[in-house]
């Protein structure tokens, strides 16, 4: 069984994220879409090849995430929100 992680960002803290990770969406709403999609075409694809598929949202703090880009020498942008998901222990 395959576990997916997705980055959670509050929508109460989505304006402070925009200015630490600059290529976010300019609306929560458009970035929580677009988690949605790209959650749904990794279970579609993990499925089609019969696969279970299981998955869980990681609530993304912004200090911790400025410590891992740093530590890892990744820039801020969302494919490290993603990775920075992913490698969580949470």
């Amino acid at each position: 069984m395959a576990i997916y992680k997705y980055p959670r960002i509050l929508k109460d803290d989505y304006n402070g994220f925009r200015l630490i990770v600059p290529d976010l969406p300019a609306t929560f709403e458009k970035w929580n879409f677009d988690v949605q999609g790209k959650r749904e075409q990794d279970r579609l694809a993990h499925e089609a090849v019969g696969g279970q598929f299981e998955s869980y949202y990681v609530t993304i703090n912004g200090g911790k995430f400025m410590e891992f880009c740093e530590r890892v020498g990744e820039p801020r942008t969302v494919t490290a929100l993603y990775r920075f998901a992913s490698e969580s222990r949470d």
